[in-house]
């Protein structure tokens, strides 16, 4: 007798609803994931700006602060205090008014080392110095002009295309000396000639009067504009949203102790500082 037997082959796997469970766990999941690398993401972009700005912030007052340490190189004055050039007025010479240097589109005809424009969003702070490598120690007019040629006690530092300035008391005159290539600067007499466009300075006597060679003068408008601060209009830094400033009065024309901080508007505004 033959006995059959039937084997069932057990087969196992997922019903239906436990991959709904399975699927609905993972989107869960999934979800939760998102959100914390979304915050991740928030933060790292807030902890990445800040530290941008404050990057393009340091960088932009280094850059500021570097020209500001260089503000009136060169305007030394001839008192025995040693107290800075003070000048009540000022006359330009053909070429100091012609250069761009002096005058400029904002109306800056004066010698003072920094100017603050006041502005609706932001200030413009100009500054400006020579590059003489003596730092324009000045000398005296030891004979009244002859010409364009003006005799002096030392010729030391000065040479031809330098801008000098004269002073006399509180009046003050800027002019330019003659390119060397035509007319020669420093001789055995020591002289000073000042360049046949300009007209010599009422102010420029003997016994009295001193003159200082700047060297070339430079001028450095720093302003804002679309988020960029710009260096003579020209885009510099990005992520610089104003510039305010203020002067700082002390007591004394030679003394550095500040004693008030005033805006850059009516008494302090640039046409009329000297």
């Amino acid at each position: 007798m033959r006995k059959s037997i039937n084997s069932t082959v057990m087969q196992s796997g997922f019903s239906l609803i436990e991959l709904m469970v399975g699927m609905t766990i993972g989107l869960i999941i999934t979800l939760v994931v998102s959100q914390v690398f979304g915050t991740f993401e928030g933060q790292q972009r807030t902890t990445s700006g800040t530290a941008d700005a404050q990057t393009n912030g340091s960088i932009a007052l280094f850059t500021l602060s570097r020209d500001l340490q260089m503000a009136g190189y060169g305007l030394m004055g001839s008192n025995d205090d040693h107290s800075p050039l003070e000048c009540t007025t000022v006359t330009l010479g053909a070429e100091a008014a012609s250069s761009g240097e002096w005058a400029a589109a904002a109306g800056i005809n004066n010698l003072s080392p920094v100017i603050v424009a006041d502005g609706t969003a932001s200030d413009t702070i100009t500054v400006r110095y020579g590059d003489s490598l003596l730092g324009g120690i000045p000398t005296t007019l030891t004979a009244p002009p002859s010409g364009q040629v003006l005799e002096v006690g030392s010729n030391l530092n000065c040479k031809g295309g330098d801008f000098a300035v004269i002073t006399r008391n509180a009046a003050c005159a800027v002019t330019r000396l003659a390119d060397p290539q035509n007319t020669p600067t420093l001789d055995s007499t020591l002289e000073l000639v000042i360049d046949a466009s300009e007209t010599v300075p009422v102010i420029a006597t003997a016994g009295g009067s001193n003159i200082s060679c700047l060297g070339s003068w430079r001028t450095k408008s720093f302003s804002v504009s679309n988020n960029m601060m710009q260096l003579n209009g020209e885009d510099l830094i990005g992520g610089v949203v104003s510039i305010q400033a203020q002067y700082g009065v002390s007591v004394a024309s030679n003394n550095n102790a500040i004693t008030q901080w005033v805006d850059p508007t009516g008494t302090w505004a640039a046409g009329t500082l000297s």
